[in-house]
């Protein structure tokens, strides 16, 4: 795989202002100043498929029954934050799932494929920048990382509990290699991605156990976790890296659902009126809509059972109707529907078929209908 010069792995990343929780952050991320240590552990695979939540992630195998997890205390000197990972090692979907074959092409590619358990931060900040963007566990704990002759240490604690403990020798790093760790988690339904892309400068790896120390926890929950987990706290590789430059990339796998609850939920950012401010989404509706205050009862189904729900329509036009609605009903559903206009005490029936539904509405497109958009409703 190609190497990088220092700073080389920034040109021609086009970064872009992004706000998260009123502080600025370019995007994808820069880390120009990074080192880390950290190591590979053997794992009962049982209770790793336990731990993962869909079964498109497939934990890799050493051995039958035995897979891995990841351990890394990492320093972002540039961004004054420390961060200790713990993560599952992950098959490569795209390749075959032997045992072992797995991992070896992911090595020889310099490629990791892990699936994120929790990701401890000494910083709200740090916290800010990873739950920001997605639904990774980022708690903040005290978490003390030294260096000493010969000698790294970490240690992380909350609320005076011992979580984990690590320790690794300053082994001999003379290589230089590019990276790619493709992070997974688990997000609104979906597995989801990101891509951290490592320059290291300087690394080395070792396979003797002397090199890392684990200490595990006893009364934490995240320790407890681990310790049902891994099968020996004796390190099967050791990774020392002191010199290294990072980007992390965003989400890779938007859905329209992922991206509009990032926009709109987490970053504060109105998409749709903001576009249509300023003349960018065009309207493409064949029938003007107008805005009602008008009571509906509504049938349809819901996971299969038919529900009779009183709705609250807010837009209203011959091709269809958007309802305020406390149990949006399933979409491509069809459902028919009384409309009420109490001041005229006219009444409208319609059938049509649920397009579209969110957390607490739901947009109905008409199959059939008696309204005439003529009629005199009282609008807003």
């Amino acid at each position: 795989m190609k190497k990088y010069e220092r700073d080389e792995i920034f040109s021609g990343i086009r970064q872009v202002d992004w706000h998260i929780g009123g502080q600025k952050i370019q995007h994808p991320v820069f880390f120009r100043d990074v080192s880390s240590f950290g190591a590979l552990l053997p794992a009962r695979i049982s209770c790793l498929r336990q731990l993962l939540p869909d079964i498109r992630f497939s934990p890799a195998r050493i051995l039958p029954g035995i897979g891995l997890i990841s351990i890394n205390a990492v320093e972002f000197r540039d961004m004054a934050f420390n961060d200790l990972s713990i993560a599952i090692v992950l098959n490569n979907p795209g390749m075959t799932k032997i045992p072992g074959y797995n991992l070896l092409r992911q090595a020889m590619q310099f490629n990791t494929y892990i699936y994120i358990l929790y990701q401890l931060v000494n910083s709200d900040n740090a916290s800010l920048l990873l739950s920001g963007w997605s639904d990774i566990p980022s708690p903040v704990v005290s978490m003390a990382l030294s260096h000493q002759p010969g000698i790294l240490s970490c240690e992380a604690r909350q609320d005076e509990e011992l979580i984990l403990s690590l320790r690794g020798n300053k082994i001999q790093a003379g290589r230089s290699d590019l990276m790619k760790c493709f992070c997974h988690y688990y997000e609104n339904g979906q597995p989801q991605s990101w891509e951290f892309k490592v320059n290291a400068l300087e690394y080395g790896f070792s396979v003797s156990p002397g090199d890392f120390e684990l200490n595990i926890g006893t009364s934490h929950p995240i320790a407890r976790e681990i310790s049902d987990i891994i099968i020996s706290p004796k390190a099967l590789l050791y990774t020392y890296v002191p010199c290294a430059q990072a980007v992390l990339y965003g989400p890779e796998h938007l859905q329209v659902s992922n991206l509009k609850y990032m926009l709109q939920e987490r970053l504060g950012f109105q998409m749709a009126h903001t576009l249509h401010e300023f003349g960018k989404i065009p309207e493409r509706r064949l029938h003007s809509r107008n805005r009602v205050n008008l009571q509906a009862e509504i049938v349809g189904t819901k996971k299969g059972d038919t529900l009779h729900e009183a709705v609250h329509v807010v837009n209203l036009s011959r091709g269809g109707m958007y309802v305020e609605s406390a149990v949006p009903l399933d979409v491509g559903n069809d459902v028919s529907a009384n409309i009420e206009e109490m001041q005229r005490y006219n009444t409208f029936w319609v059938k049509g078929k649920v397009v579209r539904n969110e957390q607490h509405s739901m947009a109905i497109q008409f199959i059939r209908s008696t309204f005439d958009e003529d009629e005199d409703l009282e609008f807003h």
